[in-house]
């Protein structure tokens, strides 16, 4: 059975993601990183852990 679970981001939302992943330096770490974060703010459907991602997405990468 396949789920997909969309939800629309706003402009600001993917501009945020755009800066983040600009940002890496290439190192694996950050590429995962980037890319667990990327994949909560899409595929959740809980407003709480969406919040929490691009609270911490924000931190990490001095957005907010």
């Amino acid at each position: 059975m396949n789920t997909r679970i969309e939800i629309r981001l706003s402009e600001d939302e993917w501009s945020l993601l755009n800066a983040a992943a600009d940002s890496i330096h290439s190192s694996p770490e950050e590429l995962a990183r980037i890319s667990l974060m990327q994949r909560c703010m899409v595929m959740s459907v809980d407003e709480e852990v969406c919040d929490s991602t691009r609270g911490m997405l924000g931190r990490a990468f001095q957005l907010n």
